[in-house]
């Protein structure tokens, strides 16, 4: 069963979570161009690179209590970070016949998170061990 602590701690991290996405992403369209879904690739990559720390992070040794593990990782990054926004954008790219666009946004997505997290737990792991 879930306590009410756990509850409020994911809804006020998915709210933070929320608002970054909004602001991260409008900046990243504001800088780059609305001509690619940057702003979902940005908030991608930096919620891989987040995500990748607090894993990393908790390897290295017990550093926050899982209350705040399940806001940062269930919560914020949870809302900061949807899939679901990744595969709309590509499936516009598609439907807008630019191919070469959805799947550049595919490889950005997959390859550079995936770098991201790695990154990120990496980092978390060597600055916890």
């Amino acid at each position: 069963m879930m306590d009410t602590a756990t509850l409020c701690g994911i809804a006020a991290g998915g709210a933070l979570g929320a608002c970054s996405r909004f602001v991260l992403s409008n900046f990243c369209y504001a800088r780059f161009g609305t001509h690619f879904p940057w702003g979902t690739l940005c908030v991608n990559i930096v919620g891989s690179i987040l995500a990748g720390g607090l894993v990393g992070a908790s390897m290295g040794g017990e550093m926050l209590a899982p209350v705040w593990t399940d806001a940062l990782a269930k919560g914020y990054l949870g809302a900061l970070t949807t899939f679901s926004t990744f595969t709309l954008d590509t499936l516009a790219c598609f439907r807008q016949g630019k191919p070469a666009r959805g799947l550049a946004n595919i490889v950005l997505n997959l390859g550079a998170c995936l770098a991201g997290t790695a990154t990120g737990y990496t980092t978390g792991y060597l600055l916890t061990s």
